[in-house]
Parts: structure tokens; sequence; C-alpha cells
């Protein structure tokens, strides 16, 4: 009878263990999606850590992108050599990072500068999908993209612009997250931005040009967003208010 009960226990002891660690096996917290074979692959990945070397070619990527029905934005941007991108609608910049691909995962992510997150990257024919961010289908090259960008160029070269030079600084502050440096010709520009944690990187840029019937107003062209241009007041020598948000930018170098 003891030896019955000593079974019964062992045998009840191993079903308990057993389905314990079915449990820890199948826990399916977080967002995942399945990925070929029999491979789980997440959508998402915090704390993404950018590889000093990566070989992956991404050169098939680049291209200007129109967004397809049911996605928020208005382009996206992936840059000639297919390892940078960024998204936008209008003048806003939304989304910006770089493209790498994850061995374990046997997946490419679209790390996002902004929020710290890389997301699945996938493609579909001449579409692309970024996880929670869209799908776009490829418009054209850069080449043409950039082309056409010189059609807007419209400003005359004949106008002295050069005491708009120097780098600008948001909220007048040297440790701003944002500047605008405007050459010593004062006809070109460029935005850089810092996310938090990352390094400062050119967002924008294009050239300046102004209008002959206002007075200490200026547009910013952008020939890396299509249809893209700041309008932007001198407020006073070193100081300007820039965009449609009004953000205030003052001249410290």
């Amino acid at each position: 009878m003891k030896n019955a009960c000593k079974h019964l226990a062992l045998c009840t002891l191993t079903l308990i263990l057993c389905l314990a660690l079915a449990a820890c096996g199948s826990d399916d917290s977080g967002d995942y999606t399945d990925y070929g074979n029999d491979s789980n692959v997440p959508s998402t990945i915090d704390g993404f850590v950018k590889e000093s070397y990566d070989s992956y070619d991404y050169s098939a990527f680049e291209g200007y992108y129109l967004p397809d029905s049911g996605t928020d934005f208005d382009y996206l941007i992936i840059d000639t050599n297919g390892s940078r991108w960024r998204i936008g609608s209008n003048d806003d910049l939304a989304a910006s990072g770089y493209l790498q691909y994850d061995a374990d995962y046997d997946c490419i992510y679209a790390y996002n500068e902004h929020d710290g997150v890389a997301y699945q990257f996938s493609v579909d024919g001449s579409s692309v999908n970024i996880y929670s961010l869209g799908s776009f289908t490829y418009e054209m090259s850069l080449d043409e993209f950039d082309a056409q960008a010189e059609d807007y160029n419209s400003s005359d070269s004949s106008v002295d612009l050069s005491y708009l030079a120097g780098i600008w600084y948001l909220d007048g502050d040297l440790d701003a997250d944002s500047y605008i440096y405007i050459d010593s010709s004062g006809g070109l520009w460029s935005l850089y931005e810092r996310a938090p944690g990352a390094e400062t990187t050119e967002v924008d840029g294009g050239f300046i040009s102004a209008p002959t019937d206002v007075d200490d107003v200026y547009y910013a062209v952008s020939t890396t967003y299509q249809d893209v241009t700041y309008e932007f007041t001198l407020f006073d020598t070193d100081s300007i208010v820039w965009g449609g948000e009004n953000d205030y930018y003052e001249r410290l170098e």
C-alpha cells in the first residue's frame, strides 16, 4: 500500500512539473508575429542595439514611398544606401532611424530614434511595411525625387542673405535638442535634431528664398522632403521664429 501511494505521489509530482514547464514555454506575453518556418519574431524590440559592423545590403530599399490606404503619414524616404529612413507628415518629421538585420530572428528592423523602439520591417513587392507605422509603396528613386525638388528652387542668387549665416539654437540654449545651421552665403540651411539618448543628426535641409514684398520673412525650402517649406521671420538681428509652431531660435555662433 505504501509503495502504491509513493508511486501515485511521484506520478502526480511529475505531472505538475510537466504542466509548469509547459506553461513557461507557452508564455505569449509581448507582441509577436509569425515569421517564417516555426520561429516567432517580436514585432517590436525595446533597447535595440546598433551593430558596429553590418554587412547587410539595404540599397534595394532606397527610394521615395507614398502611403497606402490606412497609413497616417504622407511619405517614407529610405536613403541611398538603404540604411537610414524617415517618415513624415507635411513639415513634421514623425519618425526616423536606421534599418538593421537581426540574425537571431532572421528579420530586418527599423529602429526609431524618436521612441527608442525597433519595429519589424517587411517587404512585399514594391511595398514596404514598418510594423505599427504603416505600409508604403515605392514611388520614385531619390535621384528622381531630388530632380523634382530642384524645380522648386526659385531663390534669387543675386539677393545677399549672408546676414543670416550662423548656428541658431532652439530657445537660445547651446545644449538644445534642435538647431539650424545656415551657411556663410545665407542661402543654404540644415536642421539638426537629437532624440533622447541619441546623437544629433541632420533631419532636413535645403535653400532659403526671400520674398521681395514682405520684410523679414523668409522661406526655407526643403530639398529633403517634397512640397515642404518652412516660413520663418527674422525677429531681430539674432532671433528667428521658425515654422508653423513658431519655434524660437537664437543665433549663438
